[in-house]
């Protein structure tokens, strides 16, 4: 295998678990029942990869072979501030092309929000955010709802266990001084 196209495919590969998160490479590896050492070594560039492996790879990503060696093209030659362009365009191409196998070929798309990938997500987002509907505004209010919910149930367990500490000290406290007035009653009696 010619090593631009592994350094195009490895690029490729990292790019995707990284949009996918913490994990991914666990995941992609299960799933796909390859060799973590071996999945990790193609990651790191020290392998390049079985043909068998690749085709594993690129389909856990829902991606034709040839369109993740694009992607990662287009990773290794985007300059600059073009980059995040180039990779958006690429990624929209992917979608696009891979809803047009899908509805030729009549195959299975996923629609379950739980069953989509992060960067499937983050990728649909971005879409909606670089249009001029209304739709892009929803979505920002509904993120800003949802992690101003996130923050504050972050607060709460920080303040619940703050709380929690509180109370047992003040049952504590209780303790000495029933144990301090026992101690004085004792006294008097004597």
């Amino acid at each position: 295998m010619d090593q631009s196209i592994a350094q195009q495919f490895g690029r490729a590969l990292v790019f995707l678990l990284e949009k996918e998160g913490w994990g991914a490479q666990t995941r992609l590896a299960r799933e796909k029942s390859i060799d973590r050492g071996y999945l990790n070594a193609i990651i790191q560039g020290r392998k390049t990869g079985s043909e068998n492996v690749r085709s594993k790879i690129a389909e856990y990503f829902h991606m034709p072979y040839d369109e993740m060696l694009a992607l990662g093209r287009r990773l290794l030659e985007a300059p600059g501030q073009k980059k995040e362009k180039g990779i958006m365009q690429c990624l929209e191409q992917t979608s696009q092309n891979a809803e047009i196998r899908a509805g030729k070929k009549g195959e299975y798309v996923e629609t379950d929000p739980g069953s989509l990938r992060i960067s499937e997500i983050i990728q649909k987002a971005i879409e909606i955010f670089e249009t001029d509907s209304e739709y892009r505004f929803k979505l920002a209010d509904l993120i800003d709802t949802f992690h101003g919910a996130l923050m504050t149930q972050k607060e709460n367990a920080g303040l619940s266990s703050k709380l929690e500490a509180m109370e047992k000290r003040i049952v504590d406290l209780e303790k000495i001084l029933a144990d301090e007035d026992g101690a004085k009653k004792n006294i008097k009696r004597i």
